[in-house]
């Protein structure tokens, strides 16, 4: 099903960790908004799964979530934040609205 996205999407590529109850694996966060991100990982998951992100926004702004995994397309995987805290939530849009600005602030 395809349906149309609210959200900006802004495509990044940063370092980061996931952590699956007793396992973790690095992963590469490869685009956000501010419901979600699309990561590449080698983890195995499945859809519904409730997993640990963290990577840095910046390199003064991390960002630690609980994640569900909305989609798995290996070695891609979707996912949803899962009540991101009111200081994350600032932190993530701050940096999208920065992005963009940067992308396209002359338009």
């Amino acid at each position: 099903m395809n349906r149309h996205r609210a959200l900006y999407r802004v495509s990044i590529d940063r370092p980061g960790k996931l952590s699956q109850k007793k396992n973790e694996a690095p992963c590469r966060v490869v685009n956000l908004t501010q419901e979600g991100v699309r990561l590449e990982t080698t983890l195995t998951v499945q859809v519904g799964e409730l997993l640990w992100l963290s990577f840095d926004l910046t390199p003064d702004t991390p960002l630690r979530a609980e994640v569900e995994v909305v989609d798995v397309s290996m070695p891609y995987v979707g996912a949803r934040f899962i009540d991101l805290s009111p200081a994350n939530k600032q932190s993530l849009s701050t940096f999208i609205e920065d992005v963009l600005d940067i992308n396209f602030g002359g338009m």
